[in-house]
Order: C-alpha cells, then sequence, then structure tokens
C-alpha cells in the first residue's frame, strides 16, 4: 500500500477496506519501527502485509461500531502483543475472549516508539467514540467528516458530539489535516469554518442524524 504521508519521524499507511470504504490507518516511528493501527476493519488480510514487517505496539479502535471491528479478532490473533485501546463505554463490543486491556475514560497518550499520540475521548457518535492526535495529524473516526459530524441518533446525542467538536477538536490548530474513518481528509481549519456557518444559521434544536455543516436540510 502506498505510503499516505511521511516526514522524518514518521510514516502514516492509509487502508481502504471494501464494501463500507473503511479507513484504516497505521503509524510508524521511523526511529525505532514501532507502530499502531488504527481500527480493524475487513480486509484484515491487507492491514496485516502492510503493518507485519513493524514492531505492532498498538491495536487503537476508535469506536464500536461493526465495520470498524469486523477484522479485530484477526489482527488480535496475529499481534498478540499489541496493547487494545478503545473508549470504555464502547468496550463492551469487543469479543469477551478478546478484550481490551487499555480503557479510554479521559485525554491522555500513548507512546509508540519515540512518537507521542494524544487521545482525546470524543463521544456523541458512540458514547465511547475516540479520535487520536500525532503531530499534525487527527485521526476522528466516525466524529468528524468533511462537511460535517458523523451521524448521531438522538437530538441528545447531537449536542454530545457538537459538544466534543466544538470544544476539543476545532480548538486545534487549524493546519491539522483530519483523517476520517471514510472518504478524503479534511483539515481543522475547514471544518470550523463550516461549523462558524453551522452554528450561525441552524436554531433547530432537535436536529439529529445525518447532518452538513452547511445548507443541511433537517
Amino acid at each position: 500500500m502506498p505510503i499516505s504521508y511521511e516526514d522524518n519521524l514518521k510514516r502514516i499507511h492509509k487502508i481502504v477496506a471494501s464494501p463500507y470504504a473503511n479507513n484504516c490507518y497505521i503509524i510508524v516511528c521511523k526511529e525505532t519501527n514501532a507502530s499502531a493501527i488504527i481500527d480493524t476493519p475487513i480486509d484484515h488480510e491487507k492491514i496485516i502485509a502492510e503493518s507485519e514487517s513493524t514492531d505492532v505496539q498498538h491495536i487503537l479502535i476508535t469506536h464500536n461500531h461493526f465495520d470498524h471491528l469486523e477484522g479485530y479478532s484477526k489482527l488480535r490473533n496475529r499481534f498478540p502483543l499489541a496493547s487494545i485501546g478503545i473508549g470504555n463505554d464502547d468496550s463492551n463490543k469487543l469479543p469477551e475472549k478478546d478484550p481490551a486491556n487499555t480503557l479510554f475514560q479521559k485525554d491522555g497518550y500513548l507512546k509508540i516508539g519515540n512518537l507521542t499520540l494524544n487521545v482525546i475521548v470524543t463521544p456523541g457518535h458512540t458514547p465511547g467514540s475516540t479520535c487520536y492526535l500525532i503531530g499534525n495529524h487527527l485521526f476522528s473516526g466516525d466524529t468528524l467528516f468533511p462537511g460535517g459530524p458523523g451521524r448521531t441518533n438522538s437530538s441528545s446525542d447531537f449536542h454530545q458530539i457538537i459538544s466534543s467538536i466544538s470544544k476539543k477538536l476545532l480548538t486545534l490548530d487549524p493546519e491539522i489535516i483530519v483523517h476520517p474513518g471514510h472518504g478524503a481528509d479534511t483539515n481543522i481549519g475547514t471544518s470550523k469554518f463550516e461549523y462558524a456557518i453551522f452554528n450561525k444559521e441552524n436554531m433547530d434544536k432537535d436536529l439529529f442524524g445525518d447532518v452538513a455543516w452547511i445548507d443541511s436540510n433537517q
């Protein structure tokens, strides 16, 4: 698989897994060859092929929807020494025989070799949705996409995801690249601009579902 980003400290690989076009990311510390896999969709063979030449230290889950977990057990079995990280409130969907050993209840950080990855707890899309930030790269799962937030199932969930995005993500550097769980990248600056328009124009307090920052019809 091609490298989607590389600098003197790290490489980032992106794998698009069918049939739901999930994005899986592999972050590699170039100094130590340590790595972290973000999300475990189907097409686990591709993920293993791309990461097995590295020292996989972490398998990190952004949230517990099935399309992000279809390859979980295969990857867990292939990399048994890797730490499994997931939001505490999403951990109930993991197989009982392969539970996580790192449950995120609040923001924190992890080491990938000599790299530092920040853990940002962002509930809303699911109760335990979690984003991961390393350098100028944010892996947002289904919390933040180009053009809007991830789908929510109630107005309370929508208010929660908006709080997570506005207070924790849109306060980051505008140049930070957002790598979502599906589709193309965006950046914090663009999302902040679009959200400002949405926040000014939308007065519907019962909004939820698939919402776009601009020209929302809900």
